[in-house]
């Protein structure tokens, strides 16, 4: 297939890069997924792609290409949803702590799945770095009604920066709330991190808060309260808080746990 029109399209104006129709978009994705564009075309297209800022239509137009090529999985029996978090970016200048986030998600019985497909009734954990990124997902969780909790990224992985927290917005069937503001200032310095943000050290100072021996950033405990929350493991998100806070080691309450369809619930008391 010659997609020559599809980049003549998005070059066409001279001062700024033009917009696909979400049918073009998907034809162009899907293309592309099947191997069918030539070696030359696919680069010039790539390239062009890279320079501009994806429109809600485009969003679509891909997704709905993507989403006919993926294989569906089944998900796990268990009444908590299952969180979905894709994992790309790796760590640049700061240490990834996402599976510090997901193994507290494990250990609380919470079902997680990471690098996936994002079918198989999951709740999506969506991070974009830049306000208008953001702006963009959030039009495309709305028009689409997916559950999603939203954030911005920490150098492109879906955890919260733990040096300062960000809005994380729960999206649920079309309508979206915010159950974190974002934080104005920043604790940088003052936070418990890795020394170094290679896999070694990371999975080092990980395995220490896991057992309790370093204390967990707030940030990525206020986004634990969310994805209990938005999973069903409880139904009220001061609760969440206060279940997370006890996991992390910052409360002492007692905790009664009872099983839900193979998951676990806790209830503060």
């Amino acid at each position: 297939m010659s997609i020559v029109r599809f980049i003549k399209e998005l070059t066409s104006d001279a001062d700024a890069c033009r917009e696909l129709s979400e049918e073009d978009a998907h034809d162009l994705f899907a293309a592309m997924l099947d191997g069918g564009v030539p070696d030359m075309e696919l680069g010039a297209c790539l390239s062009v792609l890279r320079m501009k800022h994806e429109s809600a239509s485009e969003l679509h137009g891909f997704y709905r290409a993507a989403s006919e090529r993926v294989y569906v999985l089944k998900p796990p029996a268990t009444a908590l949803r299952l969180l979905i978090f894709a994992t790309y970016c790796g760590a640049r200048q700061e240490p990834n702590l996402l599976p510090l986030l997901v193994l507290l998600l494990r250990r609380m019985g919470v079902p997680v799945l990471v690098h996936g497909t994002l079918e198989g009734g999951g709740l999506r954990m969506v991070g974009a770095d830049h306000p208008r990124q953001l702006a963009q997902q959030e039009a495309f969780l709305l028009v689409t009604g997916f559950d999603a909790l939203l954030i911005k990224c920490t150098e492109g992985e879906p955890f919260a920066n733990p040096k300062q927290r960000p809005r994380i917005k729960f999206f649920r069937q079309g309508e979206a709330v915010v159950l974190f503001e974002e934080e104005m200032h920043s604790t940088r310095g003052t936070t418990s991190q890795p020394s170094a943000v290679d896999a070694a050290a990371t999975a080092a100072w990980v395995k220490q808060a896991m057992a309790g021996q370093v204390p967990i950033p707030h940030p990525l405990v206020n986004q634990l309260a969310c994805c209990l929350y938005a999973s069903g493991y409880t139904d009220d998100m001061n609760q969440a808080k206060a279940i997370a806070a006890v996991e992390a080691g910052g409360l002492t309450p007692q905790i009664h746990e009872r099983s839900i369809d193979g998951g676990h619930s806790r209830t503060v008391t």
